[in-house]
């Protein structure tokens, strides 16, 4: 029961980190229409979250994955903005080195816990 509970946190996790990453970049972005932006922004936070979700269950997190999350928000922030080229990059940038600050804890986290299962009794 408690790694199913686990499981469905983990998931409802990565459709959150979506769901941030692109809201950062509607936020920090200016739209060429607001309203295609919004619809846009919920598609591609659900691609997100399900992009996570899979390379979770598949791979490890590292390497490849990464790649394909900052160009799949690559091609949101093209396709959607009116801003520059550079303040595209850096907005797409921004986000995943808070969602990979946000990862990297939360492996940490996880390392640290199975540390001290491993601890035996004295």
């Amino acid at each position: 029961m408690t790694i199913t509970l686990w499981t469905i946190f983990e998931i409802l996790i990565n459709f959150y980190q979506g769901g941030l990453e692109t809201w950062f970049i509607y936020r920090f972005l200016t739209p060429r229409s607001h309203e295609r932006a919004k619809i846009w922004a919920v598609i591609f936070a659900v691609c997100e979250g399900c992009l996570v979700t899979a390379f979770n269950y598949f791979t490890v997190f590292e390497g490849f994955g990464s790649a394909l999350y900052w160009a799949s928000l690559l091609v949101f922030a093209f396709c959607f903005f009116s801003d520059n080229a550079v303040k595209k990059f850096l907005s797409i940038s921004l986000s995943q080195v808070a969602a990979s600050n946000r990862l990297a804890e939360r492996s940490l986290k996880r390392s640290n816990r199975s540390l001290v299962l491993l601890r035996l009794p004295r």
